[in-house]
């Protein structure tokens, strides 16, 4: 299971607990509407570059993510569950030349047939899980709740959870963002060292640049 990229088990618990039955399928390959693709700086508001980060559009059956993150310094691996859940994961970044502690998962869900997601009361639950996951692992100590709130993002319902968590000797922030649209929802999350205030000040631009809808790319 994601031979090819170590993932921090602090972006595995949640999604283990969430998907205890899941089950990677790396050796098929992917459609050609799964992808990562680098978003024109002319086809995005410039106000929302920077130099320290780029644009980019995620793609999974039918729907489309697109949002900024730090300059990727290797490619996002991508895996498909059981069940049609999609993964891309990738914790390679860069701030300049410097290399950042920073892990991102990304998690399609496609509803069934015919449920949009239109209200963001399901991601209280997913949220509350998540909670649970983390106060309940073993490698997880001083879980502090830091922030837990639904909003409307670009249009969509959304859930932002922001915690602490003192694991494998430091302090991690966790940024967690579920956002739905009419195939089903997103999961956003990027954990980074509590100590680089850069890039924790950097993580809600990020997540507020996330925008969804469907792909009208063939």
């Amino acid at each position: 299971m994601l031979k090819k990229l170590f993932l921090p088990s602090l972006v595995l618990v949640p999604l283990l607990f969430l998907y205890p039955y899941g089950q990677v399928q790396a050796e098929k390959p992917l459609p050609k509407t799964t992808s990562v693709q680098p978003v024109p700086e002319d086809a995005v508001s410039r106000s929302r570059f920077s130099s320290a980060t780029e644009y980019l559009r995620f793609r999974d059956q039918g729907s489309a993510l697109t949002m900024s993150v730090p300059l990727i310094n290797g490619p996002f691996y991508i895996y498909r569950l059981k069940g049609g859940i999609t993964l891309f994961v990738n914790d390679k970044f860069l701030n300049g030349d410097v290399p950042l502690r920073l892990a991102a998962l990304l998690t399609h869900m496609p509803a069934p047939a015919g449920k949009a997601q239109t209200s963001a009361e399901p991601f209280k639950d997913d949220a509350d899980r998540t909670i649970l996951s983390y106060q309940t692992s073993p490698l997880m100590r001083n879980v502090k709740i830091l922030s837990n709130e639904t909003l409307k993002q670009n249009g969509s319902p959304a859930r932002r959870l922001t915690m602490s968590v003192f694991t494998h000797e430091r302090d991690t922030i966790v940024e967690i963002l579920w956002i739905g649209d009419s195939s089903g929802a997103w999961l956003v999350q990027f954990d980074c060292n509590a100590d680089d205030t850069n890039t924790v000040d950097l993580l809600p631009r990020l997540l507020s640049s996330v925008s969804v809808g469907e792909d009208t790319e063939k």
